[in-house]
């Protein structure tokens, strides 16, 4: 049988639910299925003691029998003319459709009844219109994400051309010493920044005012939330964005401001007047950050929370021993952040992990897990609604985010050298900043690299994938900390997720149930075989996965969880 979901799908539909008469299949899925069918055939003509037919549509009817079973594989897109030659017959298209996915239509002798006809004519209008939507959609998001590589080029090049300069160069210098040349609390830093702030004022540079109507705001539900945000990427999207995104659905209010701004100077007043709860995401305290805390927001009783999805706010975190993060680690930055943290009132985190680390340092901590928002979910039905079949050859596949992740991979590393040795046929896809080991040189023309996608464009990379990996280095802090989001992105997409022994993905995760978890090399290739055999078991995991994240990761279910926070922190309007 074909290792193909949604054919296994109809197979089992039509073995559940046959009845006298013929089926009518059209499509682009329709050759595909001939095999399939005519296996399913055998099985149901020996059980059913019935004569079993498989029909091209151009083949002399006469050997199908006036009453009986029977099975009808029309070919092309067109079924007029195996409409026809069924009426010329005497049989009629019934009510019933076993799936509009597959094009399935159910034909029994006898004369049709008028809502049989209307029925199916509505039937095949409607699935050319959402095959022609879907087309379309697709077509308008491959335009929008060429128009985005192009402006993420020009992007890049005029930051290697402002970086080059003398002033860029000048500035970092400047900045990378500042806690030296302006130390926090210093009465040389409280000059500068009231100095700069009469500055900017002179020059216009101070807004006049807040980027939202604030009367439009004043009658927005509650409650309403400002979150101030010190890092972009996916984090400020699944950890800001989204969660405005939940806000929403409790009939609450946020808005995004980045940090810094000096709209917290100039406007501070009419921020704490304005809003219920102020989120830090990840931003490094100053001291104008510091003056809104104590001077505006203590004083009205508005709640702080510190938001962080990683540790880049842990004196203790040794940066040693992970690519890339040594790059990607401002130390100022990670001690204001720390700052940031004791100052708030209590802290969101994305694990367990992380919340006993931030508990550890002596702030409350509550965890609030990423969940997918309306637009992911979108993306992954059109991804899901292509129904591109895939290749013969299994593919295990790798998305990798930052460049990070070398070592993370080298976990999996010895496990696949082995595989791509067992099983010839398997793929390997790379996706993103990586640089695999030397355990895979000699497979390297069994092995395809993509480059990093824009979050829209993921779903449909993913759904090419048979296993999706998330190995995590976890003997390392910074690792055990991640959540549980390459699982969470598989599973919109029905694919299973063999990943690593951490808290967060054990918590995701139900072992042989929606997914796999490894704790050693050995795991790893174990895992790896049994699922490269069996297609079934890794359809099986992969519609788990996929239930429980459309059950469990929504932004409902953050909602909920946002709602009992708020009446937690005494929150108006919770």
């Amino acid at each position: 049988m074909t290792d193909d979901p949604v054919l296994q799908h109809l197979g089992r539909e039509l073995h559940e639910r046959w009845a006298p008469g013929v089926v009518l299949l059209w499509g682009e899925r329709a050759l595909a299925l001939q095999p399939v069918l005519a296996e399913l055939g055998m099985q149901m003509g020996a059980a059913a003691e019935a004569d079993f037919f498989v029909w091209d549509g151009q083949q002399e009817l006469a050997a199908l029998p006036a009453e009986g079973r029977g099975l009808l594989l029309a070919a092309g897109q067109d079924t007029r003319p195996a409409l026809q030659a069924l009426q010329a017959r005497g049989w009629w298209p019934s009510a019933e459709r076993l799936s509009v996915r597959c094009g399935v239509v159910v034909v029994r002798p006898g004369a049709p009844s008028p809502e049989a006809v209307i029925e199916l004519g509505a039937g095949l209008l409607e699935q050319r219109q959402q095959t022609h939507t879907l087309q379309q959609s697709l077509l308008e998001r491959e335009h929008s994400l060429e128009s985005a590589r192009a402006e993420a080029a020009e992007l890049r090049a005029q930051l290697q051309e402002m970086t080059g300069t003398d002033a860029w160069r000048l500035l970092s210098f400047v900045r990378e010493r500042r806690h030296l040349l302006l130390p926090e609390g210093s009465l040389r830093q409280r000059w500068i920044h009231f100095a700069s702030r009469r500055l900017a004022k002179r020059l216009g540079g101070v807004p006049a005012q807040l980027p939202f109507e604030v009367e439009a705001l004043r009658a927005a539900g509650r409650p309403r939330v400002l979150i101030l945000s010190g890092c972009g990427g996916d984090s400020r999207r699944y950890r800001c964005a989204h969660l405005i995104e939940s806000l929403a659905r409790l009939g609450g209010h946020g808005e995004l401001l980045d940090w810094p701004t000096p709209l917290v100077a100039s406007h501070g007043r009419a921020l704490a007047e304005l809003f219920d709860l102020v989120i830090l995401q990840r931003a490094p305290l100053d001291g104008a950050l510091k003056a809104f805390i104590e001077d505006r927001l203590r004083p009205s009783g508005i709640p702080v929370l510190f938001e962080t999805d990683d540790l880049l706010f842990d004196p203790e975190l040794a940066i040693h021993g992970v690519p890339g993060l040594t790059r990607m680690v401002d130390r100022d930055k990670l001690m204001r952040q720390h700052a940031a943290l004791r100052c708030a009132d209590a802290a969101l985190c994305t694990t367990a992990f992380l919340q006993a680390r931030i508990e550890r340092m002596g702030v409350k901590a509550h965890v609030l897990r990423n969940g997918f928002s309306e637009a992911m979910r979108r993306a992954a039905e059109l991804a899901l609604a292509e129904r591109r079949a895939r290749g013969p050859r299994p593919v295990i596949g790798y998305a990798s985010g930052t460049p990070t992740h070398d070592r993370d991979f080298a976990q999996a590393e010895p496990a696949l050298a082995r595989i791509l040795a067992r099983f010839p046929a398997v793929q390997l896809h790379l996706v993103g900043h990586l640089q695999p080991g030397p355990r895979l040189a000699s497979y390297r023309a069994r092995i395809r690299r993509l480059p990093f996608v824009h979050w829209s464009a993921l779903p449909r990379l993913l759904r090419g994938f048979s296993l999706n990996l998330a190995p995590l280095d976890v003997e390392h802090d910074f690792c055990h900390a991640k959540s549980e989001l390459k699982f969470l992105e598989a599973a919109l997409v029905a694919v299973p997720t063999v990943a690593s022994n951490t808290q967060a993905f054990a918590h995701a995760i139900e072992h042989n149930v929606d997914g796999c978890i490894a704790g050693s090399a050995d795991d790893w290739f174990m895992l790896l075989s049994r699922l490269i055999s069996d297609p079934a078991l890794r359809e099986r995991l992969g519609t788990a996965a996929r239930a429980k994240v459309l059950r469990e990761y929504s932004l409902q279910a953050r909602a909920r969880e946002l709602s009992a926070l708020f009446l937690q922190l005494g929150v108006p309007g919770a």
